[in-house]
């Protein structure tokens, strides 16, 4: 059955750019609140999916499940009919492709000679913080292809991508990461 994208646009959290815990648990408790009973333990994108589904139209329906951060760049997507869709498929392809530059370019010896070589303005820091800046480039190009979209389809998929790459900021845990990056060294040092 499909419905108005209106009444789902409109009960669903805000989502903003913020890596506090407090905003977490606020989209995270308002979000379930969604999910079905029986359903243990749901992930925020399947509860969305399963909302959004009540919504929308079969082949709709089919292509929001479909749509994933590890898969967004690819061809299909990029080709798609609808605009936010296809801007931001588009984006990140060239984003990946900047990046791989960019990394190419900082193991280069002429690195320090060629500074204004880069296309991508990424500040040096850890591989988190850098990353952390990948997400906010991204969410920034959602706000800006998504303006003028509040509740029809394309805003629905801008807010599953927005959500989505919240889910990837909120996943990030530096003593974590400073554990397993610890252990890849010993790995790789001494071989086991």
């Amino acid at each position: 059955m499909t419905g108005n994208l209106e009444y789902l646009m409109s009960s669903l959290p805000n989502l903003s750019f913020q890596h506090e815990k407090d905003t977490q648990v606020k989209v995270t408790s308002l979000l379930k609140k969604y999910a079905d009973s029986s359903v243990r333990e749901s992930s925020l994108v399947v509860i969305l999916n399963n909302e959004a589904a009540k919504f929308l139209s079969s082949n709709e329906s089919r292509l929001f499940q479909e749509i994933n951060l590890k898969n967004i760049h690819s061809n299909s997507f990029q080709i798609s009919k609808y605009k936010v869709l296809s801007d931001f498929s588009s984006y990140v392809f060239n984003l990946k492709k900047e990046v791989e530059q960019l990394r190419l370019y900082r193991k280069s010896k002429d690195h320090q000679i060629n500074q204004n070589k880069k296309n991508i303005q990424i500040i040096p820091g850890n591989p988190l913080e850098e990353e952390k800046q990948l997400i906010k480039f991204q969410w920034d190009r959602l706000e800006l292809i998504s303006a003028g979209h509040y509740a029809d389809f394309e805003a629905l998929i801008s807010y599953k991508l927005k959500l989505m790459l919240l889910i990837r900021l909120w996943s990030f845990n530096q003593n974590k990461g400073f554990n397993i990056f610890e252990s890849t060294i010993k790995t790789e040092t001494y071989g086991g």
